[in-house]
């Protein structure tokens, strides 16, 4: 048995602490992953759309338009988004889809078809699980 001092105990713990940090971060990327992956493949297709064009529909451009961000880091904040819409140009209008809020909240003549706040809430114990999990693998 050996005895350590103080500032031997404190560098162990805040080398274990930045190790379940990591962990974390790594668990948060795995669950970002999972999250698109049911996100896509919940996603309405097909489904009548309120532009105005009659007959139009949601194309696969919506499926296309989920996906991740890339993660940011502030202080003790990590975030790994996932988010439906934009960037992504839907070829049959050349605009881009940017109708994902009203699938995801529904608007006046249409019920809500969300599939973001659903998956993530379906990811939650994977995400507690993998947290566990990389906490087990510090040392």
């Amino acid at each position: 048995m050996s005895i350590i001092g103080v500032p031997e105990v404190q560098q162990r713990l805040n080398r274990i602490i930045s190790q379940m940090i990591l962990e974390a971060e790594k668990a948060a990327m795995l669950t970002q992953e999972q999250i698109v992956m049911k996100a896509k493949n919940d996603a309405p297709i097909g489904t009548p759309q309120s532009t105005g064009i009659p007959n139009y529909i949601i194309s696969e451009s919506y499926k296309r338009s989920i996906r991740r961000l890339s993660p940011t880091k502030t202080s003790d904040v990590f975030t790994a988004p996932v988010v439906a819409g934009g960037e992504i140009i839907n070829p049959n209008t050349g605009r881009p889809v940017d109708y994902s809020i009203q699938l995801e909240y529904g608007w006046s003549n249409q019920a809500p078809q969300g599939v973001l706040v659903p998956s993530m809430v379906a990811q939650r114990k994977f995400l507690q699980d993998e947290i566990r999990k990389g906490i087990r693998r510090v040392r």
